[in-house]
């Protein structure tokens, strides 16, 4: 039988280290045995959120986890980029075009030295808060040549609701679908429309 060793874990780097991060991100890949947090990196030694008050520095999160902290990407890519097998990308939504950018370049990088490791990118929704930023970041995804996955993600998927509408549908129990009307309503308006919280939710340039 397979047994899981720290030699066969993938080495996962999370930047963003927010409310979303240590409320899920982290605490997943730390269950997961088949994961390691390499690193954690973000801008600000105590990252800070009105979503949730009790978040943890840097210092603390670099004891929990065991991994090493960093304050920005092209400090962690330079000095263990050649380590990791996934990056999540966990930032304000604004930023997610650089640092996947920033990102990419180790895959290329990887690339032109012919090592055959892929270096997989998780970006949290939404891809960029820019159309061209999100049509670029696709045009460099499928430029490359499928060795290094990119994935967006969405938590709603995979929700009972969800995962229950999915079974009925690919039962067959409806028929042949032919046409989905669906609404979304969840009363957010608390969090868009503080100003605490613009470091995601400020409008920017190039918004729909």
């Amino acid at each position: 039988s397979f047994e899981m060793t720290e030699s066969n874990q993938a080495n996962i780097a999370v930047i963003g280290a927010g409310w979303w991060t240590q409320g899920w991100h982290l605490p997943a890949l730390h269950r997961n045995p088949a994961s390691k947090i390499a690193a954690i990196v973000d801008t600000s030694p105590h990252p800070k959120s009105n979503l949730n008050p009790d978040l943890e520095p840097l210092e603390t999160l670099k004891e929990k986890y065991s991994t090493r902290t960093f304050l920005s990407v092209s400090d962690m890519i330079e000095e263990i980029g050649s380590e990791l097998n996934g990056i999540v990308i966990a930032t304000p939504h604004a930023t997610h075009y650089a640092i996947g950018k920033e990102v990419m370049a180790e895959q290329d990088r990887r690339k032109e030295a012919g090592e055959g490791k892929p270096l997989h990118i998780l970006m949290e929704k939404p891809m960029s808060t820019h159309i061209e930023h999100s049509i670029e970041l696709y045009k460099m995804v499928t430029r490359r040549d499928g060795i290094s996955k990119f994935w967006v993600n969405h938590s709603a998927n995979y929700r009972v609701q969800a995962k229950l509408m999915r079974d009925v549908i690919t039962s067959g129990r409806l028929g042949r679908i032919r046409h989905v009307t669906a609404f979304f309503a969840s009363p957010l308006k608390w969090i868009f429309e503080d100003p605490a919280c613009k470091g995601w939710n400020e409008p920017s340039e190039g918004m729909l």
